[in-house]
């Protein structure tokens, strides 16, 4: 099985265009000190999907889940991030400020994707393969396989 998800990552770096296939600007561990959440059960427009606004008003996230998920998510590419990653219309949002000094805007989807820009306009996106949190859609053991090839091969693409 491993071997078919390492032809899988290979594919899909050759499937990627050269410009795309940038490694990514990696981020240290990232503690939250301070979380403030300002939308909840948040539904996009830019996400095609079925989800209704009933359906996302459910998705409601406290501060300690986005302390947690910043502690066990980890980091993609753009490509992995708004491709390859099965995405949700609900989401959460708002501010943090990790122990490190660093500041910005968080995004957290109902699948388990999330954004980060910085106060000084750069931007970072995850996948966590092992939040436990109940309020995330649940993994199959597929998708969480595939998730964790899509996170090697964001570190590899060069």
């Amino acid at each position: 099985m491993r071997n078919l998800f390492e032809i899988l990552a290979g594919m899909l770096i050759l499937a990627t265009p050269a410009s795309a296939q940038t490694a990514v600007s990696r981020v240290p561990k990232l503690i939250a000190a301070k979380v403030v959440v300002a939308s909840n059960g948040a539904r996009s427009m830019s996400v095609s999907g079925d989800e209704t606004v009933d359906f996302c008003a459910k998705f409601r996230l406290s501060a300690r889940d986005v302390r947690d998920y910043f502690a066990s998510a980890q980091q993609v590419n753009s490509q992995a991030y708004n491709h390859d990653l099965d995405m949700s219309r609900c989401h959460a949002s708002g501010t943090v400020r990790f122990t490190n000094g660093w500041q910005g805007q968080w995004t957290i989807d109902l699948m388990r994707r999330g954004s980060l820009r910085l106060a000084n306009g750069r931007r970072f996106f995850f996948y966590c393969v092992d939040c436990t949190s109940i309020k995330f859609d649940p993994l199959t053991d597929e998708d969480r396989e595939i998730g964790r090839e899509l996170i090697r091969a964001s570190r590899i693409l060069k």
